[in-house]
């Protein structure tokens, strides 16, 4: 059983054995974005097709047109020239305080800004598409997450906004620090359990950014339904 511990006092325990074989057996509640989803991480400079059709896909929204958000996307110069300014292999937890902030509060902030401005994209879907683009960087930041810190509020009218994510990610580093070995094995045992059942040419490689937004989707999941 492993245990993460969070910066406000909270702990949450993960049965390894069971997350485990959700993963082998294909459960609906957790396996499904192992085989949807992060096999298509694809660290570069540029959102494609695919890094768009995936983070739909998870999000599980059919009222977007997919076309329009890839024009919209491929038309903001911003998107391109700060995802540029990010080094493929930015860490949330393993840079240092001063970069990690230099980085959210500059190119990362301009991103979830530029993403959130397009019709159909909300925080919670910028941040599923630059997982795929920075997977050590961002973790997702969907519903699960945002009822898990909500003792950070909302500082605008609009939910989930910009501010309010560059607040989560650096609370999310926090937490990260303080449980890098729980997260780092768990996300090695996740890797080779998935691995081992996906096809030829798929394979994933879970960040310890990744694992911690899945443990608390999994906690808060449990809880809430």
């Amino acid at each position: 059983m492993a245990k993460l511990k969070f910066t406000d006092g909270r702990e949450v325990y993960v049965d390894e054995e069971k997350l485990l074989a959700e993963i082998e057996e294909g459960e609906a509640e957790y396996g499904r974005d192992i085989v949807e989803y992060d096999p298509y991480v694809n660290p570069s400079d540029e959102i494609t097709t695919g890094d768009v059709d995936a983070a739909l896909r998870v999000a599980r929204i059919r009222a977007a047109k997919p076309r329009d958000i890839r024009r919209a996307i491929k038309n903001k110069k911003t998107v391109a020239n700060a995802l540029h300014k990010i080094e493929f292999r930015a860490d949330l937890f393993s840079m240092k305080e001063a970069e990690t902030a230099d980085i959210i509060n500059g190119p990362l902030r301009s991103l979830i800004t530029s993403l959130a401005e397009i019709k159909g994209v909300d925080v919670a879907l910028a941040s599923k598409i630059l997982h795929l683009k920075r997977p050590a960087l961002v973790p997702i930041l969907d519903r699960y997450v945002y009822t898990f810190y909500s003792y950070i509020y909302h500082v605008g009218k609009k939910a989930r906004n910009v501010e309010t994510a560059v607040r989560l990610l650096k609370e999310i580093r926090d937490d990260g620090l303080n449980n890098l070995n729980v997260l780092t094995a768990l996300a090695r045992h996740i890797n080779d359990v998935a691995n081992a059942k996906l096809p030829p040419g798929k394979s994933v490689a879970l960040t310890p950014a990744r694992v911690l937004d899945r443990v608390i989707w999994r906690h808060i999941k449990k809880r809430t339904g």
